[in-house]
């Protein structure tokens, strides 16, 4: 046992230490899990490795940071696990029989809607990212040891976001500017519940809850608009929000509509065969139909 502490303590020190080697490592410890999974016929092993690969990142991070957190980046970092781990546990309940497969991934989402729910009333969150607890930019780490800065590295993302957040919004109207936050915030969080309970009674091939759900993320993208004026350091949160948009686009019943017709099935044809083009086309789209396949992968945010 002794050993093993000696053992991981050394890593965390090098980890620590070579942040940049790290990140390296990590990226191809990702695309490996990624590439095993488009030529593997089986889903849980290649999502065991992807999920490790977060979760060792996340660890990294922890230690690159290495600093007490508070109640609320705890509770962050325990929402990221259950997010690199929810195609896992979704895959996992397949295995075992499909009918249980509704139920882990309404408890996964309710698990992720209470704990955003309590950083949004208690910590007076806005605009909470995917994963909560972000990544760490490896390359700004080494800049800020540069500057004898080794344990402010999360300054910039939370501490000042909010900062500049609040110096703003006191010199407007602070109470209704925060009321309109708050409410986009809170709809975005419950959209996940409202998007299964639609699909349970409507079915997964209906309108309806992709109707809701695309009206519940335009209404929530725009309100949060406001945060962009007076806290900048939030672009990067709502641009992914907007981007995950196009999402619906391999959403069913959409995608059936669009992409599954005889012309579009014509057109892929054709494509196919441009030489290098249609290599890379085909190997997009033999994945695209097994990553339909798990809620998480479509619906997870």
């Amino acid at each position: 046992m002794s050993k093993l502490k000696k053992w991981y303590a050394s890593y965390c020190n090098w980890v620590f230490s070579n942040p940049t080697t790290v990140a390296e490592f990590e990226n191809m410890f990702t695309w490996g899990s990624m590439a095993l999974c488009a030529k593997s016929g089986s889903v849980i092993w290649p999502e065991l490795l992807y999920s490790t690969s977060n979760l060792m990142m996340l660890h990294n991070d922890i230690t690159i940071l290495k600093k007490p957190f508070p109640e609320g980046t705890v509770l962050k970092i325990w929402l990221s696990v259950v997010e690199y781990c929810e195609v896992l546990f979704e895959v996992t309940a397949i295995s075992r029989g499909r009918s249980i497969r509704l139920p882990v991934i309404s408890l996964i989402q309710i698990i992720k809607c209470i704990g955003r729910l309590y950083l949004i009333k208690k910590h007076n969150e806005l605009l909470i990212s995917n994963p909560p607890f972000e990544p760490l930019n490896r390359e700004e780490i080494d800049d800020f040891r540069l500057r004898d800065k080794p344990r402010k590295l999360r300054t910039y993302r939370q501490d000042a976001g909010r900062a500049a957040l609040n110096a703003t919004l006191n010199r407007n109207d602070q109470g209704k500017l925060m009321k309109t936050l708050f409410r986009a915030e809170i709809i975005y969080t419950l959209k996940p519940l409202a998007h299964l309970l639609t699909m349970y009674y409507y079915g997964e091939k209906s309108w309806v809850p992709w109707m809701l759900s695309l009206c519940i993320d335009v209404a929530s993208n725009t309100m949060n608009c406001e945060v962009i004026k007076v806290a900048p350091t939030r672009r990067n949160i709502l641009m992914q929000r907007y981007m995950r948009l196009l999402l619906y686009f391999l959403r069913s019943p959409l995608y059936e509509k669009l992409f599954l017709t005889s012309a579009m099935i014509e057109l892929k044809n054709q494509l196919i065969q441009i030489p290098i083009f249609g290599i890379v086309l085909q190997l997009i789209l033999n994945c695209i139909p097994k990553y339909r396949h798990y809620y998480f992968y479509l619906w997870s945010h």
